[in-house]
């Protein structure tokens, strides 16, 4: 089967958003592709990219250019490219929303994980900056994918490493402990710095 029709086929199973289905690594901004740091981590054996940036400033489009240009090893075998907001796979308390979606970003070739920052505080997932474990969920699942070398893209709107955070809000391994440790172990972070977008 052709690339870009099982793209196609991927995005359509994955229920990524219906606007992203023409975002393409080609098309990426420069800003949306920091030295090239998102075209080139396929290529990498990097197992995770973090994608970093203001809310609006294109994670999302760049994530789902990579899960629309996803090309299995192995088409039989694979499981294919798969998006999920983290709302979608945990509920406000921490507890599983949908076993079958866990399954599925557990054992998906590539997976995209969006919204792992404020959104997750917002709908009171967690409190800011406590020492307990966000969601043993998330947890298990990232552990399980990292474990088994399987390529997981994640955005956050929260500042990562050396970033500076943004006022009043705490970073990203503040609010999420040993999840952030067990991403950034071995992670490539991409900081998206460009103007705010609502749609691209």
């Amino acid at each position: 089967m052709d690339t870009p029709h099982l793209a196609k086929l991927l995005m359509k199973h994955g229920s990524a958003p219906e606007r992203y289905a023409s975002a393409t690594l080609d098309s990426l901004r420069p800003e949306q592709d920091p030295g090239g740091v998102v075209t080139g981590w396929p290529a990498t054996d990097v197992p995770v990219l973090v994608l970093v940036g203001r809310t609006h400033v294109g994670k999302t489009y760049a994530g789902c250019a990579l899960i629309n240009g996803y090309a299995p090893a192995d088409p039989e075998s694979d499981w294919g490219a798969r998006y999920f907001r983290c709302l979608d796979l945990v509920n406000p308390d921490g507890s599983v929303r949908d076993a079958g979606d866990l399954s599925t970003a557990r054992t998906a070739g590539l997976l995209f994980l969006d919204g792992l920052g404020t959104l997750l505080l917002d709908a009171g997932l967690r409190s800011p900056i406590t020492p307990d474990l966000p969601s043993p969920v998330l947890y298990e699942l990232i552990d399980a994918r990292l474990g088994e070398r399987k390529p997981t893209v994640v955005a956050t709107n929260l500042a990562v490493g050396d970033a500076v955070p943004y006022p009043g809000v705490p970073t990203f391994e503040q609010v999420y402990g040993k999840i952030a440790d067990r991403l950034l172990y071995r992670a490539t972070v991409a900081h998206l710095v460009g103007p705010q977008v609502l749609a691209e």
